[in-house]
């Protein structure tokens, strides 16, 4: 079962949204338009089964759950850091774009 918002967002907005919640805003969203072979561009959580079956209904906005997510990762030494660059040649190198 999937178990989300139900709303989908963009991981551009995902990492915006994480950059100001760890108060880092000299990091910046990058995107390549450098996809990997056969990754699946769309999708999101589709809650409907789980709110059939269990009549699950989101009660914690995507906003919300993060920053408690980010409280959590910062009092146990997560910090955040921008891995872009290296990820992008990691991909490129396997011949994964």
């Amino acid at each position: 079962m999937n178990i989300g918002t139900g709303n989908p967002i963009s991981i551009k907005n995902l990492v915006e949204t994480l950059i100001k919640l760890y108060d880092k805003p000299h990091l910046q969203s990058h995107i390549s338009n450098e996809y990997r072979k056969d990754d699946i561009r769309y999708c999101y959580a589709d809650t409907t089964k789980a709110q059939n079956l269990l009549n699950f209904k989101p009660d914690v906005t995507l906003q919300d759950g993060l920053a408690e997510l980010t409280v959590w990762a910062k009092n146990h030494g997560w910090g955040a850091v921008d891995l872009f660059d290296r990820a992008l040649k990691e991909h490129h190198e396997k011949q994964l774009v």
